[in-house]
């Protein structure tokens, strides 16, 4: 993997993320507000879809529903791996996003991996809030 060139190591990233799960179709982009994009719509065998991109010339980002979330810098092969093993998990249904609702407005979402009969938060994502217990609802994303 090229560790100088941010936008080849997203590439080569996506391509991976492409190969694992060849599927699924994916539509590749890039516009002013990023350096490069991958979006994987809702389709037949995926129930919620993805939205990956390089932003900041360093910041893999996976996004999906309410969940946003970078991963920095790309030019270390450890988080790169992580990416690709969050955005994998999520997109085979191994993994899930749970999104809490505040007043039926969203506070905060977190990527979970399984634990045995658990789950492990991974990374998360919020907007600030006052975090009471009342008037507060969940929403599961799964792909599975």
């Amino acid at each position: 993997m090229d560790t100088r060139d941010p936008v080849r190591i997203a590439a080569n990233a996506f391509n991976m993320i492409k190969e694992k799960h060849s599927a699924l179709a994916a539509v590749d982009g890039s516009d002013d507000l990023v350096d490069l994009s991958l979006s994987i719509p809702r389709q037949a065998g995926l129930k919620h879809g993805v939205t990956l991109s390089l932003q900041d010339a360093d910041e893999l980002i996976f996004s999906a529903g309410n969940f946003y979330c970078e991963w920095f810098p790309c030019s270390d092969t450890r988080v790169v791996d992580e990416f690709i093993s969050a955005v994998s998990g999520f997109l085979s249904g191994t993994f899930r996003i749970v999104e809490h609702h505040q007043w039926g407005r969203f506070v905060k979402a977190e990527l979970q991996r399984p634990n045995g009969n658990q789950w492990d938060t991974i990374a998360s994502s919020r907007k600030l809030y006052v975090p009471f217990p009342w008037s507060t609802s969940r929403r599961v994303l799964s792909n599975g």
